[in-house]
C-alpha cells in the first residue's frame, strides 16, 4: 500500500521534520525527505529497486557476498533501502538497523511496509554505541556493516576516527565486509580523511565512484569498501564494470596516492562524546515521560547509568 497524503513527523531528538512524497514517476516509488532534503527513495513494488547511485554501488558489493543469508548492520536507517534490497535478494538475512532518530524507524515503517518475511531488528541509538550491540543481536559478528550517516565535514566526530572503525572491525566477521557512503565536497578532504582512517584499520580498502568524482573537483558520494579479505584489482574492476556508469575505482594503493597528507581522524582523548551520548538519553527519557526534555527531572536523570563503558580494543581478528 502506497504512503498516503504525504505523511510528516517532527523527529523527537533533532526536531526535524520528516515527510514522504511519491517520486513523481508513477507507481509506488516514494521519496523521504528531511527538512526539505532528499534522503532515501523507495519503489514498494520493486524493493530491489534502487535508484541512488552509490547504494547502487553498495548493493553491488553485497551481491558479492557468499551465496544465502548474510547477518548485516546498517548505521544510519532513511527508508532502510539496503535492508529491503538484502530481504528480497538474500531471503531469512538477520539484519539489524542503528539510527539515532528512533522515531524515524517506526515511521517509515508505518507508510513504507517492508517486504514481506523481513527480518529486521532496530536499535534507536548512536551508531557507535549500537554497534557492538547489533552485531551481539547477530550472534557475535556481522557478515556486512553499512555506514550511511555522513553529510560531509557535519558528520559526527566520533563516528570518523580510526577508533570507532576498529570497534566497527570488531563487530566484522573474518571476511566480512564495510561500505561507508561519503558525501563530500571539492576537494573532498573529509572523504581523504575516512580513507586515510580506514586504512590504518583494514588491510583491503578500495574506493568507488561516479568517475568524474574522483578528479576532487565535484561534490557527489563516494563508497569505501573495507575489509580484512583481500579486495583484489579484479575485484574492484568487475564492480566498476556494473556501475552505475561512468563509474570508477580506486585499489589500496591508488586510494593511498589519492589519501596521502591528509591524517586520520583520533578519537577526542577525553571522550566527551559519551557524556554527550548521556544527556541525549536524559533528554529522550524526559520526553518519554511527557516532560520538557530541556528542563532537569531529578527522578528520571538519577536512573541514568551514565556513558557506556569503553569497549576494550580485540587484537588481531575474529
Amino acid at each position: 500500500m502506497a504512503a498516503a497524503n504525504n505523511p510528516s513527523i517532527r523527529l523527537p531528538l533533532s526536531g526535524a521534520v520528516a515527510t514522504i512524497e511519491p517520486d513523481g514517476w508513477g507507481g509506488e516509488g516514494h521519496v523521504l525527505f528531511i527538512d526539505g532534503a532528499e534522503q532515501s527513495h523507495v519503489d514498494l513494488t520493486d524493493q530491489t529497486r534502487i535508484v541512488y547511485e552509490y547504494l547502487y554501488r553498495i548493493s553491488n558489493v553485497v551481491d558479492t557476498l557468499p551465496t544465502g543469508p548474510v547477518r548485516a548492520i546498517h548505521l544510519g536507517a532513511g527508508a532502510m533501502t539496503l535492508p529491503r534490497y538484502i530481504a528480497v535478494t538474500r531471503p531469512g538475512s538477520p539484519q539489524v538497523v542503528v539510527d539515532i532518530e528512533w522515531g524515524l524507524l517506526s515511521f517509515v515503517e508505518e507508510h513504507l511496509p517492508l517486504p514481506e518475511g523481513t527480518d529486521l531488528q532496530r536499535i534507536g541509538d548512536d551508531a557507535r554505541v549500537g554497534v557492538g550491540f547489533a552485531a551481539h543481536l547477530l550472534g557475535g559478528a556481522a557478515d556486512l556493516v553499512v555506514l550511511d550517516v555522513f553529510a560531509g565535514a557535519d558528520a559526527p566526530e566520533h563516528l570518523t576516527t580510526t577508533g570507532f572503525y576498529r570497534e566497527v572491525a570488531n563487530a566484522l566477521d573474518d571476511d566480512g565486509v564495510l561500505a561507508v557512503n561519503v558525501g563530500d565536497d571539492p576537494p573532498l578532504t573529509f572523504f581523504r580523511s575516512q580513507a586515510s582512517a580506514l586504512l590504518e584499520v583494514f588491510d583491503h580498502v578500495v574506493a568507488l565512484a561516479e568517475a568524474p568524482l574522483f578528479s576532487g573537483e565535484h561534490p557527489g558520494n563516494l563508497v569505501l569498501v573495507a575489509s580484512r579479505r583481500p579486495l583484489t584489482r579484479e575485484w574492484l574492476d568487475a564492480r566498476v564494470a556494473e556501475g552505475p556508469h561512468p563509474a570508477a575505482g580506486l585499489d589500496r594503493d591508488e586510494l593511498a596516492a589519492f589519501a596521502a597528507g591528509v591524517p586520520a581522524p583520533e578519537d577526542d582523548p577525553e571522550r566527551r562524546w559519551l557524556e554527550a551520548n548521556a544527556e541525549r538519553r536524559r533528554r529522550l527519557r524526559r520526553l518519554t515521560h511527557g516532560l520538557d526534555p530541556d528542563l532537569p527531572a531529578p527522578d528520571l536523570d538519577e536512573e541514568d547509568p551514565g556513558p557506556p563503558p569503553e569497549e576494550p580494543e580485540v587484537p588481531g581478528t575474529r
